[in-house]
């Protein structure tokens, strides 16, 4: 063995080594792991926020950006993967895509007439489906979200089309409107894979849980129902009757057990879908339009009415927090994917974009984030 050779550990200081280098191994974020050591981390999303100012924990929120361009109200409004984009569309039957740090219109396409009820984006990022209530048109199209080239233009519902929600896989896509039937679609062909019938009045809001075997359904004055359906055999689990009202949206928690409902009459109903009860009814001041779980589930922020927003806990329903959004009511509501900016649009022919203000020095006993004081 020549001078340059290393000599061997005694085994009891390899072993001691070994025992190291797993702890040491262990205690690295799984990111850095896969990536063999400490090095890049994690992929960041468009709108990274501190966690003292996500949406869980926000005491208030500010105005980010005015989105103007739609000449009539905004009906859909929702972030592309990554969050740095948003598509809108309307009453001018157009569909809009808008830059989130700018605020800036990207690009405008024209659609075929008839207003846009609902846009949304594949979780790929390169579909953008929307639906269209009025018009000599085929109700449900897929667009390339770069170009806007027509892939499939899907036919079969009798009446105009309300709401359209991709699964989580990108695989099917569920539609619903005026003719009570929701249909869902292979992406890939477009190709009809299943009618779900049950509902006695038109489909108002669809929701897919994050796993995608479940979606939930709502519907309009002549059945006030929620249903929630099985994606795999289509069958219908259960019918939560709670409202007297028209219900108007549906949201599912990441947990895919917690839903909400919301409706015309001021109701906020959560329910546990495991077992199809009712877990808590609130009366909000106003019409309940549009809701959204926080990504991490711990919010739930709710609109419609009066132009507000209102923030509650997701455990509790106590109320966080109330924005003044708009002048007239609202349409949408959505959190950005990393949950730090909020997405509203009204029947004022807006888009807003909202973040968490900055807690006010003293307001906690603390000086505020240095970048605040920037």
């Amino acid at each position: 063995m020549s001078r340059d050779t290393p000599r061997p550990l005694p085994p009891t200081l390899a072993a001691a080594a070994l025992a190291f280098a797993l702890a040491l191994a262990a205690a690295l974020p799984p990111w850095a792991r896969a990536q063999g050591g400490p090095g890049k981390p994690p992929p960041v999303l468009a709108d990274p926020a501190p966690a003292a100012t996500t949406a869980a924990t926000a005491v208030s929120w500010k105005l980010r950006h005015t989105l103007r361009g739609h000449e009539g109200a905004v009906y859909s409004a929702s972030f592309v993967p990554g969050g740095a984009r948003v598509v809108t569309s309307g009453d001018d039957g157009r569909v809009r895509v808008w830059d989130v740090r700018t605020g800036k219109l990207l690009r405008t396409m024209e659609g075929p007439g008839g207003t846009i009820s609902d846009t949304a984006v594949s979780p790929d990022g390169r579909l953008i489906a929307y639906c269209t209530d009025g018009g000599d048109v085929a109700q449900v199209r897929l667009v390339d979200a770069r170009t806007f080239r027509l892939r499939r233009a899907l036919r079969g519902h009798a009446g105009g089309v309300f709401e359209v929600v991709f699964s989580p896989d990108g695989r099917l896509l569920a539609s619903g409107g005026r003719d009570r039937v929701i249909r869902l679609w292979d992406v890939a062909t477009g190709r009809l894979v299943r009618k779900l019938v049950g509902h006695d009045d038109a489909v108002t809001a669809l929701a897919f849980t994050r796993d995608g075997r479940r979606l939930a359904s709502a519907s309009a004055e002549r059945d006030n129902t929620v249903r929630v359906w099985d994606v795999r055999t289509g069958e219908a689990l259960h019918t939560l009757a709670g409202h007297d009202e028209w219900v108007t949206s549906v949201a599912f928690a990441p947990d895919g057990v917690t839903l909400a409902s919301g409706g015309r009459d001021h109701k906020l109903i959560t329910w546990d879908v495991r077992a199809g009860r009712k877990l808590r009814e609130q009366r909000q001041p106003q019409m309940v339009y549009e809701m959204e779980f926080s990504p991490d589930g711990r919010v739930l922020a709710e609109a419609g009415g009066g132009g507000l927003v209102r923030i509650h806990d997701a455990r509790t329903g106590k109320l966080l927090t109330s924005i003044r959004a708009h002048t007239e009511e609202i349409n949408e509501v959505k959190f950005s994917p990393a949950g730090s900016l909020l997405l509203t649009a009204s029947y004022d022919a807006t888009v807003k974009l909202w973040e968490p203000a900055p807690r006010a020095a003293g307001a906690d006993g603390k000086k505020p984030p240095a970048k605040w004081m920037e």
